[in-house]
């Protein structure tokens, strides 16, 4: 029997959480979340994403905190400054 290979939560499904996620956080809505892709399902993987927000450009790096069968937790820190 062969080892499975690490799930993975796909670019677009990692997108929609982490968008959701910020928004809550802010309390606004965000133009958009553009991740560079999919993220795997272990324990301290990370991805990076773009936050667009009127003019305004947001590197954001996303990690995984937590591994539940499917379930996947995940943190989201934006960057502190904007990106030119």
């Amino acid at each position: 029997m062969n080892a499975a290979q690490p799930a993975e939560m796909s670019k677009a499904q990692l997108e929609v959480r982490v968008k959701e996620r910020l928004e809550a956080m802010a309390g606004r809505k965000a133009d958009s979340l553009v991740c560079n892709g999919n993220i795997r399902a272990e324990v301290g993987a990370t991805q990076r994403c773009v936050l667009t927000v009127g003019a305004t450009k947001l590197g954001v790096t996303v990690t995984v905190t937590n591994v539940d069968g499917t379930d996947l937790k995940l943190d989201a820190e934006v960057d502190d400054k904007p990106m030119a």
